[in-house]
């Protein structure tokens, strides 16, 4: 008899707050995905995303199963750069995926495996799934990121917060690097 038991864990930890004269100020969380289940291409991965990331995954998911409801994200607020709010939603995002992963139907979908395990950007992401751009598929994207941690959202100069893995609030202020 098989003892083992498949299980996914999903953690949406670390937020950090950016301000920055090009992108503006958003916050950006990372997502760490742990499972032994077949459905996924690695064991465990990590990648960053901003909320706009995951309300996008929301409606394609919404698109892809229209017999189906996505699980709710945390609702947008007025406030969401203060410390409770980002606690708030740090939790929302992670009970959004839980769900998700969840749910059969959403465990086969294409761009909810490129969201939780690769750096793609949204953009890139469609075109993985719809064959435009590169010639690779998406389990070829997965493999190529090699789950690396998406440092794209972080290095750059300015005022950052952060929140760690108990959502208590940090705050810095990296140096100019000019």
């Amino acid at each position: 008899m098989d003892t083992t038991r498949n299980f996914t864990k999903v953690t949406v930890r670390n937020p950090v707050t950016h301000d920055q004269e090009e992108t503006g100020k958003y916050t950006s969380y990372e997502i760490l995905l742990e499972t032994s289940s077949i459905a996924f291409t690695h064991p465990s991965s990590v990648v960053r995303r901003r909320y706009r990331e995951f309300d996008w995954l929301k409606k394609q998911l919404k698109m892809n199963h229209p017999f189906h409801s996505p699980p709710s994200l945390p609702p947008k607020k007025w406030d969401k750069f203060e410390p409770h709010c980002i606690v708030d939603r740090c939790r929302g995002l992670e009970q959004f995926l839980k769900e998700c992963c969840s749910q059969t139907v959403y465990l086969s979908d294409s761009l909810f495996h490129l969201f939780l395990q690769s750096s793609l950007s949204t953009n890139e992401m469609m075109q993985v799934v719809y064959g435009k751009g590169n010639d690779r598929n998406v389990l070829e994207e997965i493999l190529h990121s090699g789950c690396a941690f998406d440092n794209s959202h972080s290095g750059n100069p300015g005022t950052s917060s952060s929140i760690n893995t108990e959502c208590e609030v940090i705050v810095h202020r990296e140096e100019d690097a000019t």
